[in-house]
This record gives C-alpha cells, structure tokens and sequence, in this order.
C-alpha cells in the first residue's frame, strides 16, 4: 500500500461519520461538492447539507455517493445484550428446573465480540 493510501485509511479510521467520510473521499480523489452531486444527481447544496451533518440521507443516496467516491458502504447492525433483548431477562435465569436439552455450549450464545470498525454503524469503507 502507498504512503497515500496509508493515510486516506487512517485518516477514514478517525472520522467513522459517515458525513465526515464523504467529505474525506470526495477532497481526497479531488472533488469539488458540485462535481460530486452532479456525479449522483444531486444539488451541490445537497452533499453539502450531508457533509456538515444537517441532512440525513437515505441509504439509497449513501450508495450512490459510495459508488461515485470508488468506495463501499458497509451498514452495521450491532446486537445489544441486556434486558429487553429476546430469550434475556434482566440478570435472571431461567428457573423452570429444567436443563437444556441441546448439547451446545453456553458460550456459544453470546455475541461474538466485534471490532471497532464493526460498531461504527454507517460506514464508507475504501473497496479493493
């Protein structure tokens, strides 16, 4: 990887909005917001909106600007643990006496842990 690469990636890493990202990718391949929303159909007004985090996007206009920034939108759904979730109650376990039939193994029924790239939510990612 080049040294430019190197530091789009980190630089991406440290700003995980997407808001921030599109601003990112679009000054880094050398964009101006009017080149970018006449690239997904949009006002330059528009992306501007959306880089300073006043307009909320819909996926759909997320993926376009992802296709025009060379890059991949990746939306992370990150599970919660704790009460409320199903088959949790709230620090109680079940007191039906019974023990579980399956042969699985307890640790196997919690979430796998995730990285940090994988909690961000909405993310703009650099594709191969």
């Amino acid at each position: 990887m080049d040294k430019s690469r190197n530091d789009l990636l980190k630089k991406l890493s440290n700003h995980p909005d997407y808001k921030d990202q599109v601003r990112i990718l679009r000054e880094f391949l050398g964009l101006t917001q009017e080149q970018l929303a006449k690239m997904v159909d949009r006002t330059p007004r528009s992306i501007r909106t959306i880089e300073n985090g006043e307009a909320f996007p819909r996926i759909s206009t997320l993926q376009k600007i992802a296709e025009a920034l060379n890059a991949e939108l990746k939306i992370a759904l990150i599970p919660k643990t704790g009460p409320g979730i199903p088959g949790e109650a709230a620090g109680q376990e079940e007191e039906s006496g019974e023990q579980d039939s399956d042969d699985t193994d307890p640790a196997e029924d919690q979430a796998p842990e995730l990285s940090l790239d994988e909690q961000k939510g909405f993310i703009i990612g650099e594709t191969d």
